[in-house]
């Protein structure tokens, strides 16, 4: 019985890394036109929808707040993503 969950665990866990792969290669690609266009990093009127769409996509109003950090978080990381892209872009342009 445990080890029936954990494998249900393992399944969704194998589907969030390749969704977080998926989101990362966007956010670069994000990143790259921003840069090309002199865009600034962060858009917190975009950042503020996207958290609100995803806490009203949250069923059990238990996780909303788990919702949230989660987004938080990828928030973040997508950023610091952004930051490291967009460095290797500007040394590459300055070779």
């Amino acid at each position: 019985m445990l080890e029936e969950q954990r494998q249900k665990i393992d399944a969704i866990d194998q589907q969030l890394a390749e969704l977080f792969e998926a989101r990362l290669s966007v956010a670069k690609e994000i990143a790259t036109i921003k840069y090309e266009n002199k865009i600034g990093l962060t858009n917190i009127q975009r950042e503020k929808e996207v958290m609100d769409r995803r806490l009203e996509a949250v069923q059990d109003p238990e996780l909303t707040d788990y919702m949230q950090e989660l987004y938080q978080d990828l928030f973040l990381i997508s950023k610091q993503y952004q930051v490291k892209t967009i460095k290797a872009l500007r040394d590459q342009d300055e070779d």
